[in-house]
């Protein structure tokens, strides 16, 4: 299966492309724990949430990390993690 992710969410530059994915928010989702995930932080508020998740491969995962927006327009900044796998699948 494809990672799950809303591709609105990043800024993905003009000619890269975006990866075959689910178009769905990956919040209250279980993740395959088997599998990298992206985390983003709401700087200075301590908080998380999952960006993208059951993602296959760590170049996919930095791509994704590396693509999410790291602000919204109304003061908010982000910074997206790369997680690791938790298990071997």
């Amino acid at each position: 299966m494809p990672p799950i992710f809303e591709k609105g969410r990043f800024n993905f530059k003009e000619g890269q492309e975006v990866p075959a994915h689910v178009e769905k928010n990956p919040g209250g989702r279980d993740r395959d724990q088997g599998k990298y995930a992206v985390v983003t932080e709401l700087i200075g508020a301590n908080l998380f949430f999952p960006t993208a998740i059951d993602i296959d491969d760590l170049a996919t995962a930095e791509l994704l990390a590396g693509a999410h927006r790291t602000e919204d327009g109304i003061g908010n900044s982000y910074v997206s993690h790369v997680i690791p796998p938790l298990v071997e699948s």
